[in-house]
């Protein structure tokens, strides 16, 4: 007979987080009540989050193009102008320039 662990109430404040770092485990004991915060925190510290930049494997800018573009963008240049010298989407040189990504650069 197994012993299952009592979760408390789901509120919308706090996450189920897996100590495992393995998020198709339903091992009880591998399973935890945190904050997105404090999930965060340990993925991060885990080194399987957070990878910024050129240091993400799905990053298609480098961190040139990004300084780039925002140098162009505040220099009132059309965002589909920037997106067509670069060959890339409107849609991600308007994430650039609005910060929505590359925030750890100025």
């Amino acid at each position: 007979m197994s012993h299952q662990q009592e979760l408390p109430p789901f509120d919308y404040d706090h996450v189920l987080m897996h100590l495992c770092h393995n998020s198709a485990c339903v091992n009880p004991a591998h399973l935890e009540i945190g904050t997105q915060q404090q999930n965060i925190a340990a993925s991060v510290s885990a080194g399987r989050w957070h990878q910024a930049g050129e240091n993400n494997p799905a990053a298609i800018l480098t961190a040139e193009e990004v300084l780039l573009i925002r140098q162009l963008y505040a220099a009132k240049t059309p965002i589909v102008k920037i997106a067509r010298q670069l060959s890339r989407s409107p849609g991600t040189i308007g994430d650039v320039c609005r910060r929505k990504n590359w925030k750890h650069l100025p």
